[in-house]
């Protein structure tokens, strides 16, 4: 393994609760009752993503610069008093550079969320690269743009650079476009366990076990 990209949201934070909170507040407070169906398909899209959809599915007399500034808003204000990286994430990522192995981030979250919490937590100098959806144009996730980029700007090609995930259908992506993936477990995603264990070239239940392998030297991909 030549470099490492990294999700955000459920694979180095451990947010996908306050994100489920968020979601929650969020659509309240558009007058929409919350339902699975409209959490998966703003978990797909994102939630900058998702408001074209919200006004369209629900008739919302909105602009979606409104919804965007609402929605960051509450976001903000959780990342910064509700969110810590997962357990052992931080250790993790300090193993990985000092082996050498260079590091980015692949978010669907804006960089205006990104950067003020990886500053706030103390990760930023962990990442080469900070990579949101901004930056291939609002592609998801859906497609490899966002971690073939991340692969060119670390100088590796895709079977040189782990793809480090907790969703099933950006697994998928990666895998389709040659990264092996090693998966982060996350409540959020715990229905789709049996399916993402079965795509993964690993599956760790937490960042402890990648920590205590790379301490001894283990190969990890």
């Amino acid at each position: 393994m030549k470099a490492a990209i990294f999700d955000l949201d459920g694979t180095i934070l451990d947010s996908m609760g306050m994100w489920r909170d968020l979601e929650v507040r969020f659509l309240t407070g558009l007058g929409i009752r919350p339902a699975e169906r409209v959490f998966r398909t703003m978990d797909t899209l994102g939630l900058h993503g998702s408001a074209g959809w919200l006004i369209a599915e629900f008739g919302l007399d909105k602009r979606q610069e409104e919804l965007w500034e609402f929605c960051d808003r509450l976001a903000l204000e959780g990342y910064l008093t509700q969110v810590s990286p997962k357990p052992g994430a931080e250790q993790a990522l300090r193993a990985l550079r000092r082996r050498g192995i260079r590091t980015a981030i692949a978010t669907l979250t804006a960089h205006q969320l990104v950067d003020p919490v990886l500053e706030a937590k103390g990760l930023t100098p962990l990442f080469d690269q900070i990579l949101t959806v901004e930056d291939v144009g609002g592609i998801k996730k859906d497609r490899p743009d966002l971690f073939l980029k991340a692969a060119a700007l670390l100088d590796a090609k895709p079977e040189e650079a782990a793809v480090f995930e907790d969703s099933l259908y950006a697994i998928r992506t990666a895998v389709a476009a040659g990264f092996p993936v090693i998966a982060i477990a996350d409540p959020a995603a715990a229905q789709d366990e049996p399916e993402i264990r079965r795509l993964s070239n690993r599956y760790l239940t937490g960042w402890e076990q990648l920590e205590q392998e790379l301490q001894q030297a283990t190969p990890v991909g």
